[in-house]
């Protein structure tokens, strides 16, 4: 067994301390934007990105090969399922994590704080990362969802049971006229086999994501920070500052936001064909009609009242559309 672990060794490198140091000579902190798609992860990381010692951008999509490396340590009769090549490949595996953040965080001098804003259920992939956990109105994020779908024009990437109503509203999407966009995205809300989908689909994620920091709040860790979409939107700058907080540097230290990087909240405008297609806080209400929101809160409406937008539980009700703090969804977890 020694052997092997000096091949796993040299082959991934020495122990990952000297790559867990910044340039500053500071050790490094890493981190990880996660939510469902749609749930504002993408402005978070530009936020994030407004501090000179903090840098985020892409998804690397690390759990793939998290998923791979389940499977390789699954089965008694695999090698990998043993110790101790099992700690050793568990030890490399986040070594590899590592050194792809690492290699991102060169690209701007003087970081000390490096993420990937995969939109993801949360999971920890090293064991010292912090987690940002974003969670939006469902009803606003199957809206955004229904759009981006649209336009990105790949019924390939949802599942089964809808592939063909999406497939079908894409025949009548043209990229140079929005109105196909919005004609084809009203279809689909309009559709109950589509609404149900997606909001049982939102509300398994977000109740996933609650239980593992609820577990991780119960043992003493790893570090996470709940955030809602919401109460950024309504005070971008203070929830900003928190987080920044939380990954150890000092919110003096960043530019303001603005229009032109992407970092105040709402874009100005709509534009369907647009990844930044508009940002706004209650757009559901534009969309969703009496018939639809029932579809939607049969399916997810235990969910919305755990995290306040309906009331019940955490004291917040429709008030929430106007961008006023969810309660008790934010909140640091250890």
């Amino acid at each position: 067994m020694s052997s092997i672990k000096r091949i796993l060794k040299r082959a991934m490198g020495e122990a990952s301390e000297e790559g867990a140091r910044a340039a500053t000579g500071q050790a490094k902190t890493y981190f990880f934007i996660s939510g469902h798609p749609r749930s504002g992860t993408n402005w978070l990381s530009a936020l994030m990105n407004l501090h000179p010692r903090v840098y985020c951008h892409g998804e690397f999509h690390f759990q793939v090969l998290r998923g791979a490396f389940d499977h390789f340590t699954a089965l008694p009769w695999y090698l990998a399922h043993h110790e101790p090549v099992r700690s050793e490949a568990e030890r490399a595996f986040a070594d590899l994590v590592r050194r792809c953040l690492d290699v991102q965080g060169q690209r701007k001098p003087g970081v000390t704080a490096v993420g990937d804003h995969t939109p993801r259920p949360v999971r920890p992939l090293i064991p010292e990362a912090k987690h940002l956990v974003i969670v939006r109105d469902g009803r606003d994020v199957l809206v955004s969802w229904t759009y981006h779908l649209l336009r990105t024009g790949k019924p390939e990437v949802v599942q089964e049971p809808v592939r063909p109503v999406l497939a079908s509203a894409l025949g009548e999407v043209r990229s140079d006229v929005a109105e196909t966009l919005r004609s084809a995205a009203d279809r689909l809300l309009n559709e109950e086999t589509w609404v149900r989908h997606f909001a049982h689909q939102w509300s398994a994620h977000v109740a996933r994501d609650e239980s593992t920091m609820a577990a991780w709040a119960a043992r003493g860790g790893p570090s996470a920070l709940r955030l809602s979409y919401e109460r950024l939107h309504a005070d971008t700058d203070a929830e900003r500052a928190r987080v920044y907080r939380f990954l150890g540097v000092d919110p003096a230290e960043s530019a303001p936001i603005s229009v032109e990087s992407r970092t105040a909240p709402g874009f100005g405008r709509e534009d369907p064909s647009s990844f930044y297609r508009k940002g706004e806080v209650g757009d559901w209400n534009n969309h969703l009609c009496d018939l639809r929101e029932k579809w939607f809160m049969e399916e997810a409406g235990e969910m919305m009242r755990a995290l306040g937008y309906l009331g019940g539980p955490g004291g917040a009700d429709r008030a929430e559309s106007r961008g006023e703090a969810v309660v008790g969804v934010t909140g640091e977890v250890r």
